[in-house]
């Protein structure tokens, strides 16, 4: 790939938050997803220990993939038997679309990727959701994204290329597979031998033409990166597991893990545990 182009690192530019592996509609999406909505839309206090933005710093929500949950009861698909299969519910979907509703009211937008588990097509590129699956949702139409997985943008003069883990090949670790598409200037290597796209006739979609500056990936075990050549490379842990997302900061490309608990305490801790 050709060189990036230069920028100047600025200590006040917006900033982003990455999240992946909501999986609304499982059992496990209650309080955690509230206290994110809270934060992001300004509702929780500040603490003067945690070093991460404000929310009003946060100048868009990026969700990559696993939006729903796989196979959230009480869905008949659910219940077992030779002809039931894991896939969303009309309960999932009204989460979600309640979710981003909340979040759009704040006046933040979001950008949404599809995922495996999530209503699109099974082929790579994912096409975006159906915009009849969330009514409400999509009436803040200037503020809601629904984008192709993979996805690219341009964000604060910065060149952002994302994809979900599974997409994004094999490899040792999801960052190694991140590394070795930048090497090989394709976001996904591995299709169509085993991993499944849609096939192309002339042209490859996958191709990468210019380095980006930020490239993530989402639905990873854990939060890694790297900055490989003048590029971030970024692992979106699932939140639903961890409650995490990450912040980066668009305008220095770092970035730091933001971490929802609903234990006792704040509920708001750093990289370092503050």
């Amino acid at each position: 790939l050709p060189p990036i182009d230069n920028f100047n690192p600025a200590s006040d530019s917006s900033k982003i938050l990455l999240l992946s592996g909501l999986a609304l509609g499982s059992p496990r999406s209650t309080l955690r997803h509230s206290l994110l909505v809270d934060y992001l839309a300004g509702h929780l206090p500040s603490s003067s220990s945690s070093s991460l933005p404000p929310p009003s710093r946060i100048s868009r929500v990026i969700i990559a993939g696993g939006c729903i949950s796989a196979c959230a009861p009480p869905s008949p698909q659910c219940s077992g038997g030779s002809n039931s299969k894991k896939g969303p519910n009309a309960s999932s979907l009204l989460q979600l679309d309640i979710f981003l509703s909340e979040l759009l009211a704040s006046g933040i937008p979001v950008t949404l990727l599809p995922g495996r588990t999530d209503p699109t097509n099974v082929n790579l590129p994912h096409q975006p959701l159906h915009p009849c699956l969330l009514p409400h949702s999509t009436t803040y139409k200037h503020m809601l994204t629904l984008s192709t997985n993979p996805f690219e943008a341009v964000l604060d003069d910065k060149l952002t290329l994302g994809i979900t883990a599974g997409a994004a090949g094999g490899g040792t670790t999801t960052l190694d597979a991140l590394r070795r598409g930048l090497k090989y200037s394709h976001v996904c290597p591995d299709a169509p031998s085993s991993v499944s796209c849609f096939p192309f006739l002339d042209t490859d979609p996958f191709v990468i033409p210019r380095r980006p500056h930020v490239y993530f990936a989402g639905g990873c075990d854990a939060f890694e990166e790297d900055l490989v050549e003048g590029t971030r490379i970024v692992c979106v842990p699932r939140f639903e597991e961890r409650g995490e997302g990450v912040v980066l900061d668009l305008g220095t490309l770092d970035c730091e893990v933001l971490r929802i608990d609903d234990g006792v305490g704040d509920g708001m801790v750093d990289d370092d545990g503050n």
